[in-house]
């Protein structure tokens, strides 16, 4: 059986303390402060120019056309 000193036993405790507190700290700053995501009202009000704008530059740059697959560049685009 290994024995531990009365030292050994209260870093260990308070390490533990340690993470526990950091890591519930952690926890409720993220739940506090989750990300807002922007909904526009109106679509006809977000400019999607840029958007298009790099859709046709792929499409006019990349080297092997075959390679693009324009059903995984939406929904990539949709993620963000």
């Amino acid at each position: 059986m290994v024995k531990l000193s009365l030292k050994q036993v209260r870093l260990g405790i308070i390490v533990i303390a340690l993470m526990v507190i950091s890591g519930g700290t952690g926890w409720n700053f993220g739940r506090k402060n989750s990300f807002k995501v922007y909904v526009p009202t109106n679509k006809n009000s977000v400019d999607m120019s840029l958007y298009w704008q790099v859709w046709d530059k792929l499409h006019e740059a990349y080297l092997i056309k075959d390679d693009l697959k324009t059903q995984e560049m939406t929904w990539g685009g949709l993620r963000g």
